[in-house]
């Protein structure tokens, strides 16, 4: 009976502590952004979110490198919007 007291007593804290955390009231997030090691615990326990690695932006294309394939599709898009301007044209007038 002397050790179940304590014992509860700590559950309960410990049960408190983890609950403001999870609601917020305590900034767990902010915690992991500061020390990488507690914010592998902090994940664990579904109190803060990981960081998403950052993706390098993808350098534009070579215009010389573009494939024929690539040219073909192009000088379809550009037919497409220059006759689809045409139509939109001849709408208005009408």
């Amino acid at each position: 009976m002397k050790i179940v007291l304590p014992l509860f007593g700590l559950v309960a804290l410990l049960g408190i502590g983890y609950g403001l955390a999870f609601v917020g009231v305590i900034p767990a997030q902010k915690m992991a952004d500061k020390s990488p090691g507690f914010a592998q615990t902090l994940i664990a326990l579904h109190l803060a979110k990981a960081k998403k690695p950052k993706i390098a932006a993808k350098p534009a294309p070579n215009p010389a490198s573009v494939s024929p394939e690539q040219e073909a599709i192009s000088a379809e898009k550009k037919q497409l919007a220059d006759d689809k301007a045409a139509l939109a044209k001849a709408q208005t007038d009408f």
